[in-house]
């Protein structure tokens, strides 16, 4: 089945432009001009992924996505937030209301093809693992936590000495309590898991033809080529999922 996306733009052109690019490219694209409609399109449809504009006549976009997130049916649906606001404040703003990563324009198509691959491959990965496993789990609080890990990962992709404690501060946790808390919703160690998160993430950039290895090493955060080379060469599988 293609990956169902809605586009949530009140300008016909841009939301046009996108939808051509988008279909071009293998997805199966709805349009919502206002937030409102965009609501009950995504409660019908149940996207994949859903993109959207901030400055919006009647909701704007931090409304929408708040809306979006408050039902247990959209809750985990990843959102990208497109902006022409580059104050940080204003990008926190989106962040802090459960978007998962966001653009400002005018941007490269390819930066949005990439996100957006990233996160479809990303919940196929979990879903396949999920469902070898029979650990399917309907909790939004586990996709709410992880959710909220990759975007602190994302952040910090080309980190170079991104650490645990990092991460344990972005999510406002001890280092004990997030490694028992990812031990308890995955097979992995906190470590094994932002590791094949960026190993997610290099895959991606290899098939789009972003760089070489040591350029994509590099923007995933390696500080090492060889060690690089090693572990994306075994192809190591993304965490599985278990019931919460």
């Amino acid at each position: 089945m293609e990956a169902r996306i809605v586009v949530v733009e009140d300008n016909h052109v841009v939301r046009t432009a996108l939808k051509e690019l988008l279909v071009k490219h293998g997805f199966d694209v709805y349009l919502a001009d206002d937030g409102f409609s965009a609501l009950n399109l995504i409660d019908n449809i149940q996207p994949s992924l859903v993109i959207t504009d901030v400055m919006m006549r009647g909701m704007d976009g931090y409304e929408f996505v708040q809306k979006l997130r408050k039902k247990s049916k959209t809750a985990a649906i990843p959102v990208i937030m497109l902006t022409a606001k580059a104050d940080l404040q204003s990008k926190l703003k989106g962040l802090e209301l459960g978007a998962n990563t966001y653009l400002t324009k005018p941007f490269e198509f390819k930066e949005l093809y990439l996100k957006i691959n990233n996160f479809l491959e990303m919940r196929d990965n979990i879903e396949a693992n999920a469902l070898r496993n029979n650990t399917i789990d309907p909790l939004t609080d586990k996709k709410s936590f992880l959710r909220t890990v990759h975007l602190i990962v994302e952040e910090n992709l080309n980190t170079k000495h991104f650490r645990i404690q990092d991460l344990a501060d972005g999510m406002n946790m001890s280092i004990s309590s997030l490694q028992r808390k990812v031990k308890q919703y995955t097979t992995s160690s906190v470590s094994d898991y932002v590791k094949n998160y960026k190993l997610t993430k290099a895959r991606q950039f290899v098939k789009s033809g972003y760089g070489n290895l040591s350029e994509i090493a590099s923007k995933c955060g390696f500080t090492s080529l060889s060690y690089f080379s090693y572990v994306y060469s075994r192809n190591l599988a993304y965490p599985q999922v278990k019931t919460a």
